[in-house]
């Protein structure tokens, strides 16, 4: 009996809806990206700049190091450090919910904090 369910489950083919890690949370995400800008904007200059080169225009971080004539090392500090800033900004804003592969899974605004986005 097990191979006769065994035989039948390998001839289904799967699609994308089938698998949970293919299926995404547009609302979510949709909605935390437009406060990424404004919270990105209201952090000091040096980290705004850092962040949006890097992260929205996507530029790698040794490229930056070098056309500011910075150590990489220095620079993955930095970047770390913004980043932490950009989670502050997040979190004071906004209750969390991480599911066990770290990604945001739902979010609650706090109630008169968030005047951002």
């Amino acid at each position: 009996m097990i191979d006769f369910y065994r035989q039948k489950g390998r001839a289904r083919e799967l699609d994308g809806d089938d698998l949970w890690y293919e299926q995404e949370l547009p609302g979510i995400h949709a909605q935390l990206g437009k406060c990424l800008a404004p919270f990105i904007q209201s952090l000091p200059a040096a980290e705004a700049e850092l962040l949006m080169q890097i992260e929205i225009n996507g530029l790698s971080q040794k490229h930056y190091a070098e056309q500011h004539q910075l150590k990489y090392s220095t620079l993955k500090s930095r970047v770390k450090r913004a980043r932490e800033l950009l989670h502050k900004s997040f979190t004071d804003c906004c209750e969390l919910s991480i599911d066990v592969q770290g990604n945001v899974s739902d979010f609650t605004p706090k109630a008169g904090q968030c005047k951002k986005c």
